[in-house]
């Protein structure tokens, strides 16, 4: 189990110095996908960032937001999100259970797991996403580009030294999804594809 409450309360600060403003800009290009008066899986989604872009630019939503770090979703409760209808859970998503969402959002969460328990959250995951759902997922990307390469084991090694994670490479999920089902449909690359949000649904 990772434990982000040991930098919950710089990691903003810490992604904005490193990236500025891209992993924000990413998380929201395909928002626009998500259609009125629905239901939202949001997986990972820290400190609620993505939460109040919601608010603004989506009407009637319900949104189920699951973080496993009680100081991530203490911030996350704090964003300005008075006109979304939203529930809070603190638990693992492999510990929760949901049926029937019209779109779920993964945001820099398969980026933290070896093969075997990535393959396994996102079949979780995709049990609770209805057929005719889609999926967006956002987060790093290999590329051949020596700086993204160094970067990326930056990150690794600072994870793995503060969260407890065991990753030690960045794997690529697009193969992971083909093998269960869902089609990529659209991609937005960032920074010469290291950052990309993606687009799926069921083939």
């Amino acid at each position: 189990m990772f434990d982000f409450n040991k930098i919950y309360w710089f990691y903003d600060f810490l992604a904005r110095m490193v990236y500025g403003n891209t992993l924000e800009k990413a998380k929201h290009s395909l928002i626009f996908t998500i259609q009125p008066n629905t239901r939202v899986l949001i997986v990972g989604g820290g400190t609620g960032a993505t939460l109040e872009y919601l608010n603004t630019h989506c009407t009637g939503i319900h949104v189920d937001y699951v973080e496993p770090s009680s100081g991530m979703l203490k911030k996350a409760t704090k964003r300005s999100i008075n006109d979304l209808e939203i529930s809070f859970y603190n638990l693992p998503i492999e510990q929760f259970s949901g049926l029937g969402y019209d779109a779920v959002i993964t945001e820099f969460f398969f980026d933290m797991f070896e093969e075997p328990q990535l393959e396994n959250n996102l079949r979780h995951i995709k049990k609770m996403l209805h057929k005719d759902g889609i999926w967006l997922d956002t987060d790093f990307r290999k590329t051949s580009n020596r700086f993204h390469k160094l970067l990326t084991k930056m990150m690794i090694v600072f994870f793995r030294a503060t969260v407890g994670m065991k990753m030690k490479h960045l794997l690529e999920t697009l193969p992971v999804f083909s093998r269960n089902g869902l089609k990529l449909k659209e991609e937005v690359s960032f920074k010469n594809g290291f950052v990309t949000s993606r687009l799926l649904y069921f083939a």
